[in-house]
């Protein structure tokens, strides 16, 4: 399967102690960063690019750590741009320079 890109906002449930939620999206983020896989931080999404199935997998696990990391409940919003040849950060990032 060709290269995704996948916007990806991690709202981990803590009220209400908000303070919380900041330290379980940096884990996200730290996650992300492991994977090997090419990404953007932004400030409301982290785009991802790879294959769909690992991009899955990634976000399987980042609920579950969140989860882990005492968050009572997981909301990810998910972006999927799709191409059957394929789409690159690069790509579409050289439109906005």
């Amino acid at each position: 399967m060709p290269h995704v890109l996948v916007g990806l906002q991690v709202m981990p449930g803590v009220a209400p102690d908000k303070e919380k939620v900041y330290p379980i999206v940096d884990r996200a983020i730290a996650l992300i960063k492991a994977s090997g896989l090419k990404h953007q931080v932004c400030p409301l999404e982290t785009v991802i690019e790879g294959e769909a199935d690992t991009i899955w997998a990634l976000i399987k696990t980042i609920q579950q750590t969140c989860i882990d990391a005492g968050a009572s409940s997981v909301i990810c919003q998910i972006k999927l741009h799709y191409r059957p040849e394929g789409v690159h950060i690069d790509e579409l990032m050289a439109h906005y320079r």
